[in-house]
């Protein structure tokens, strides 16, 4: 009988924010430097406009929190009428040039004006459709501030993107949202002097976000804390001789002039802290792992799994292991990505074949990867047929060797980011097929990449310290009717 893809899915990598959670006109910029070498202008007109005006009028945290409470909105600079910023607004794409990918880019920057609700009501509609079960999503929320130079503004500060997402918890649904918190060790280290990223904010209060970690997985059902290496730092060892940090991250820290080697030592104490703390407690900890949004030059290359290597060694354990999911496996070419940066071994060595060596390590049982934002399955051209048959051909070796039963490998769809792909609502089915038609995995092996290795990496199995938590959310907040169909499987 030929595998059947599964009923059930989980999608534990995803994003529900939108433009007022994140510096969103640098870091689209960003995006469109490296995915078309220009700025947005230069692959739509008009496009830097549409973006400016999506991010002032797009719903803050604060805003949502109020919808969600039955209070009224906080004031704001802009008004947005009352409703949902940019939810409703029709886009034009006949207006842009480059037909062949204006329509899904508008499409994608209008999403960045919705509410988090209904982004996430959009995301699990992609399951429905095609008559999956999209039992969990756990959108990662980011910070980026202190990179990229973005003060804290009032009522869409971290503190008030978790509260939304708690709220969101909270809320009846087949779908269960429950999030990922974000952590940025240099917000860590100003909070412990009283101050915020970006020397300041408008009139936003200090929080330490160790302690927002904490409240976030014990008070407002989030299941694990996001990491970003390449906005700057590694995973760990930052100390390290030939790490450079931005100046504007140093003057930020310390005005009078701090070393490279000293800032190292200051991301590293905060780091292990949150280490310790997630391995003690069961706390996953999910980390962009591609050469890839890097905020400075060559930052790129600090995502890379080597140094995760390190963290595993330092701080897992048989009795208290480390549960660390590396997002964005299957290219096999980050190894490649701006090859001038770096020198030595690490040039010869696809990360996928690093991560997989961890795999033999002590301390590895709870490491993963997720194929997510594994935009190739998408491409049906005759260029992206061919690319998916070079990778078929390395997926297969690579499990062949580190993991043949398909128990670290899991799924991630990436949206919101994915959402600027053709085809992005058909993604998991697409993924689905490719794993099971080209690379040949079974129906035991696809059930456990869409859904029983994000169980037993998000700690949800009976028993475990997750479980225990989200079982007590539920029943504190009266909705245990509502829990999550983890133990059904497929």
């Amino acid at each position: 009988m030929p595998a059947t893809l599964p009923k059930a899915i989980i999608d534990m990598h995803c994003h529900v924010f939108n433009a007022t959670d994140l510096p969103a006109i640098k870091f689209i910029n960003n995006v469109f430097r490296e995915r078309y070498g220009q700025e947005p202008d230069g692959v739509m007109p008009g496009a830097g406009l549409l973006l400016e005006f999506v991010a002032g009028h797009a719903p803050r945290a604060g805003d949502e929190l109020a919808d969600f409470l039955g209070k009224k909105r906080p004031p704001s600079e802009f008004d947005t009428g009352g409703g949902d910023g940019l939810a409703a607004t029709p886009f034009n794409p006949a207006h842009a040039l480059r037909p062949d990918v204006a329509k899904n880019l508008l499409g994608w920057l209008h999403l960045f004006g919705w509410s988090r609700w209904d982004l996430a009501a959009k995301l699990a509609s992609h399951y429905s459709s095609s008559g999956r079960n999209c039992v969990l999503m756990t959108p990662a929320l980011v910070d980026y501030n202190a990179w990229l130079w973005n003060p804290d503004k009032k009522f869409q500060q971290l503190t008030d993107q978790v509260a939304v997402m708690g709220q969101m918890a909270r809320q009846p649904g087949p779908c269960r949202i429950h999030g990922f918190v974000a952590f940025d060790p240099i917000r860590a280290i100003l909070a412990d002097v009283g101050r915020l990223p970006a020397g300041g904010g408008d009139a936003a209060p200090v929080f330490d976000p160790h302690k927002l970690v904490r409240d976030a997985v014990n008070k407002h059902g989030f299941l694990g804390v996001k990491l970003y290496p390449p906005m700057g730092f590694r995973a760990w060892h930052n100390d390290a001789a030939d790490m450079k940090f931005p100046d504007n991250v140093k003057q930020d820290i310390n005005s009078d002039g701090i070393s490279d080697r000293d800032v190292g030592k200051l991301i590293d104490q905060q780091l292990a802290k949150l280490y310790k703390y997630c391995a003690k407690n069961g706390v996953p900890i999910l980390a962009h792992a591609y050469n890839s949004n890097q905020s400075g030059q060559c930052f790129g290359w600090r995502a890379s799994p080597q140094y995760w290597r390190e963290v595993i060694k330092e701080f897992s354990t048989s009795e208290q292991p480390l549960r660390v999911c590396l997002a964005h496996f299957g290219r096999f070419d980050a190894h490649d990505v701006n090859k001038n940066c770096i020198a030595g071994p690490m040039l010869s060595d696809p990360w996928e074949t690093i991560f997989g060596s961890i795999l033999t390590e002590p301390g590895s049982e709870f490491v993963f990867a997720d194929l997510s934002y594994f935009s190739e399955a998408l491409d049906h051209s005759e260029r992206g047929t061919a690319l998916r048959a070079k990778l078929r051909d390395k997926i297969r070796k690579y499990l062949n060797k580190h993991d043949p039963d398909v128990k670290h490998l899991t799924y991630g769809s990436d949206w919101i980011m994915l959402g600027r792909e053709q085809g992005n609502e058909r993604y998991h089915e697409e993924i689905g097929t490719f794993l099971r038609d080209d690379v040949g995995l079974s129906s035991a092996q696809l059930a456990r990449f869409f859904f029983g290795n994000a169980v037993r990496y998000l700690g949800l199995e009976p028993g475990e310290q997750n479980r225990e938590r989200l079982e007590q959310f539920y029943r504190d907040n009266k909705i245990k009717d509502h829990f999550p169909a983890i133990d059904v499987g497929v």
